[in-house]
């Protein structure tokens, strides 16, 4: 089984180019004013039991 940065190498510089647009177009919906957000909840306390975000 070849590894992904290999597939990618073989794929040629088109398809390439057509994978880079289709992955922008898609983190489109993610990004806010060109940047993309990251929101992480976490739980602490001994048990888990407070919920900081």
């Amino acid at each position: 089984m070849e590894s992904l940065a290999e597939a990618v190498v073989q794929a040629g510089q088109a398809k390439r180019d057509a994978l880079e647009r289709d992955v922008c177009v898609q983190w489109q919906e993610f990004a806010a004013d060109r940047s993309m957000s990251l929101q992480v909840g976490m739980r602490t306390g001994p048990r888990g039991n407070r919920h900081v975000r």
